[in-house]
């Protein structure tokens, strides 16, 4: 027997992290019992960095997009006014009776037509965009009023938009909760009786799952960690370490971030006041998805857990103890001392003001000061510990309350600061860190594919410094799961132009899986270099009309900016630097190594080959090298082509 495909699964719609209002849960009971089976039902998809409510797909007919309100029209008046500009269109006004408002982006309008374009231009590289618009319904439904109050409101708006007219009518329905309580599926959606279309084809259909599926973050979302860790995993995340102080180490995938994120989940629901640190500004959005995974913390892990980078850590505490003009002072005497120097000085200066300087200022108001507006901790946890200096550390042990915990997790194999060394036992040797004993240590990759997890291992074998090296092991032979297939390729550049290619492989990636299995948000871009990363997004902003969450601005500030924002559930595809998604993990990467010599080449290639993650729908990696010395190990990829 068919049966209809919902995305996400009706199953886990009371898990998802925008809830549907009752409005939504209304009308998605009536496509799903009135709609013919063979339309697909798509709930909040991440449409290239929108989220309509529904969009309905079916692959011999065509698509249809929806916006739902649920609007009381007897507690808001709405009400529809000329532009004063004559040559704008009229506006929706809001008033509560105190106030009048206008309603801008919340205006219903203005999304169908907005998410229409969006449709017509992802639909799709294969089609022009004319005939796309024969295939596209863009309506309105309102749960909480009559189709006929709707119109007598939106009537002078959908005129103006030249949605009224008896052509264009039956691809702009605008209906009311009359149409849904009497099943009228033909004027709620007429398009949807058509029985077949001379211009839809199904590899249209394919192009557009890509958009439409739902990411295998937001699956990943849904699951409590309780679920997914192991017994070793369990005894960090659940018990205290005997004297407060624990140090664990791990390879890639060991689940090292998991256990952090899992203890301070755990201690936010002991009513603990828990600060997590982190060197990426980019990884803590990561670490709080994690932390709101385990189910005794639920979601006031986010906001009841206090999350900090630690370079704006050392701001903050300046901030609490009144010396923030000292520190401001430090950028000005910086900015000044650094203005001429070449680039190389310049990174030399601003390292050791990152490094040194500015924690030394901490250190000395950490010091001298016992203001009580300085906030102090329970429990302290470092992800990504191979970044921090061990100065920095004992810094952050003055925040620790008297009988708290503190946990660093690392991994030696992915530094790129040139910090790992400093937590070596000889490096150690004679220095307080609270720490007693040896490293905890967890063994089992269970993030890496494990078809890929031997390229993986022999990689840092030829390329690693051996007494750093941390290998990922695999799984028992009880917990393996090779029916999870990874696709690798590897194109070598020998004269093409990178952005050129790069841009093309994203491309291609999605019209070669353009089953539904691989959803474009789950696509990652990874670069080594910050301006060919920028080249590389603008084209396909240009060229597809992609849209990114990336971190890719010439300008320092605007990058710190796109940092803070940057996360795993944002509707679009993502671009970031290796050194920015160092701790993340994807199911679909795209990486760009290019030969420079004053960056750790061999090392940043290999945090981007642990950053792929094993997915039931299967994972996909495709390395775009233009580093000579990586071509010999390159041909060992089951797909090398030279460009």
């Amino acid at each position: 027997m068919h049966t209809r495909k919902i995305s996400p699964p009706i199953s886990k719609l009371s898990q998802l992290r925008t809830p549907l209002e009752p409005g939504e849960h209304f009308v998605l009971d009536f496509f799903n019992k009135y709609l013919p089976i063979e339309w697909e039902i798509y709930i909040q998809p991440h449409l290239n960095g929108c989220r309509p409510d529904f969009v309905l797909l079916n692959p011999r007919i065509g698509i249809a997009v929806f916006e739902v309100k649920d609007w009381d029209f007897s507690a808001m008046r709405y009400f529809v006014v000329p532009d004063s500009d004559p040559q704008k269109k009229p506006k929706l006004m809001i008033s509560n009776g105190n106030k009048t408002f206008e309603a801008g982006s919340n205006d219903p309008v203005t999304k169908i037509i907005y998410y229409k374009e969006m449709i017509e231009d992802l639909f799709c590289p294969r089609m022009q965009t004319t005939a796309a618009r024969a295939l596209i319904t863009a309506g309105i439904i309102f749960t909480n009023a009559s189709t006929q109050e709707v119109i007598s409101v939106f009537n002078p708006l959908l005129i103006a938009n030249s949605m009224r007219s008896p052509k264009a009518e039956k691809y702009y329905p605008v209906t009311g909760r009359d149409t849904l309580l009497d099943g009228k599926i033909e004027i709620v959606f007429p398009e949807s009786s058509r029985k077949n279309s001379e211009i839809m084809r199904s590899e249209y259909a394919g192009d557009l799952r890509n958009w439409l599926e739902e990411p295998s973050v937001a699956r990943e979302q849904r699951i409590p960690l309780e679920k997914i860790i192991d017994q070793r995993q369990k005894e960090f995340i659940y018990n205290r370490a005997p004297l407060g102080y624990r140090r664990i180490k791990g390879p890639a995938g060991s689940g090292k971030s998991l256990v952090l994120a899992g203890r301070a989940g755990k201690l936010v629901a002991e009513g603990k006041e828990v600060l997590v640190v982190s060197f990426n500004i980019t990884l803590l959005h990561y670490l709080q998805d994690l932390a709101v995974r385990f189910s005794d913390a639920s979601r006031c892990s986010r906001t009841k857990a206090t999350w900090f980078n630690f370079h704006h850590l050392c701001k903050y505490i300046c901030f609490q103890a009144g010396k923030l003009e000292e520190y401001r002072n430090l950028w000005r005497f910086f900015g000044h001392r650094t203005d001429k120097l070449d680039p190389d000085c310049y990174d030399r200066e601003l390292e050791k003001m990152l490094s040194k300087t500015m924690p030394s200022l901490v250190e000395k108001i950490l010091t001298s000061s016992i203001d009580s507006s300085i906030c102090r901790y329970d429990a302290i946890l470092v992800d990504e510990g191979q970044d921090f200096k061990p100065e920095w550390w004992n810094l952050l042990r003055r925040l620790l309350k008297q009988d708290g915990e503190m946990m660093l997790v690392a991994d030696a194999t992915q530094d790129l600061y040139g910090t790992a060394h400093s937590w070596t036992d000889d490096s150690m040797a004679g220095l307080d860190t609270g720490f007693r004993g040896p490293w905890n240590t967890l063994e089992v990759s269970y993030r890496l594919p494990e078809d890929f997890l031997p390229y993986v291992r022999n990689y840092a074998q030829k390329y690693l410094p051996s007494e750093l090296m941390n290998l990922p092991n695999p799984k028992s032979p009880g917990q393996q799961t090779f029916l999870y297939k990874c696709h690798m390729r590897w194109i070598q550049l020998v004269k093409s132009v990178p952005t050129k290619v790069c841009a093309e492989e994203i491309v291609r990636l999605l019209k070669r899986y353009s089953d539904g299995k691989l959803s474009v948000a789950d696509v990652v871009f990874i670069s080594q270099q910050v301006h060919l990363g920028g080249e590389i997004i603008e084209l396909l902003r240009s060229k597809y009309k992609y849209q990114f969450a990336h971190t890719f601005s010439e300008d320092t500030q605007k990058r710190r900016q796109q940092k803070h924002a940057f996360f795993l559930g944002d509707a679009r595809m993502k671009a970031t630097t290796i050194h920015s998604f160092k701790g993340y993990e994807a199911r679909a990467i795209v990486v760009l190594i290019t030969e420079n010599q004053s960056q750790p080449t061999e090392k940043l290639l290999y945090v981007a080959l642990t950053r792929l993650r094993e997915d039931q729908e299967g994972a996909y990696i495709t390395v775009i090298n233009g580093h000579p010395k990586l071509a010999e190990y390159g041909r060992t990829w089951p797909d090398y082509v030279e460009l």
